[in-house]
């Protein structure tokens, strides 16, 4: 994934999943990720999102349900809280 058009944090766990990993494609995304897509988050279905280094795919519905979308401005101050 190249750079991120939009960061979100997650506010409600879900699961996401790899499109290749045959032997444990689910995965959890737990409460306070930070889960990164460059794709504007508009029609059903999948896309792809970017949570500790791992690209994984989700349904757009997990995103509008279970994370806040965070501004730019923010996401430097958490980073800077730590």
């Amino acid at each position: 994934m190249s750079s991120p058009n939009a960061r979100f944090r997650v506010v409600s766990s879900f699961v996401a999943f790899h499109a290749s990993v045959r032997n444990r494609p689910f995965v959890n995304v737990p409460v306070g990720s930070i889960i990164e897509t460059r794709e504007e988050i508009q029609d059903p279905g999948l896309v792809e999102i970017r949570v500790n280094n791992q690209s994984l795919l989700a349904f757009t519905r997990d995103i509008e349900d279970r994370t806040v979308r965070l501004h730019p401005a923010r996401v430097v101050e958490m980073v800077r809280r730590g």
